[in-house]
């Protein structure tokens, strides 16, 4: 048997109102039964051994989300998305990429097709904003994120990393995940919740 709540400011580091919620959470049991204890989320498990009672649920600090708002993460990320390049094309100036022009070159630029879409998790308020990497070269989709395919300025990327079949980093240690959170106007939960569900999944001990 073991009582839970969970911290709610604790992200936010509102320290008066995880005292608060602490000691109404031991008010609340200290007429049942005795039991085992927990409260301290992710983010709780670094508020001290007053919060830590017999049990800490780490949620997104184990997939390496911040769990310290305003600080620096001690977390790694482990998770890792990557999808392969179709196709490189070279398209000159003015020419419209994607469904419904919504982006036109301002230049002549090497386009790349990467099979990943919305279908797949991957967010389309990416569309013409969220950063990629390929081979450790920063790149940008641009154009709308269709169903199954995104489109990405590689104008940056030598050639050699081009070859179809060649993996885009979607998510990793160049792409972290607060930074596609951010540029998709979202939090970093939806971006590895939503990937997690379309993508295949593969498991890797390092």
């Amino acid at each position: 048997l073991v009582y839970m709540s969970h911290l709610s400011a604790a992200d936010d580091l509102d320290f008066d109102r995880c005292e608060f919620q602490r000691g109404a959470f031991l008010s609340a049991v200290s007429g049942l039964p005795v039991a085992k204890l927990s409260l301290a989320n992710s983010a709780g498990a670094y508020l001290g051994a007053n919060y830590s009672f017999d049990m800490v649920r780490p949620g997104k600090a184990t997939f390496g989300i911040n769990p310290l708002t305003g600080r620096p993460n001690p977390m790694l990320q482990p998770a890792r998305v990557v999808a392969p390049i179709i196709q490189v094309k070279t398209m000159k100036r003015g020419a419209p990429v994607g469904y419904s022009s919504t982006y036109r070159l301002a230049e002549e630029a090497k386009i790349a097709t990467v099979a990943i879409g919305y279908a797949n998790g991957y967010s389309r308020a990416g569309s013409s904003r969220a950063p990629v990497s390929v081979a450790g070269f920063a790149a940008q989709v641009v154009g709308r994120v269709s169903m199954d395919l995104l489109t990405v300025d590689v104008s940056g990327v030598p050639d050699w990393a081009l070859v179809p079949g060649s993996p885009v980093e979607i998510l990793g240690p160049h792409v972290r995940d607060h930074d596609l959170a951010k540029a998709c106007g979202t939090i970093e939960h939806e971006v590895l919740i939503s990937l997690g569900h379309g993508c295949a999944r593969r498991y890797v001990n390092e």
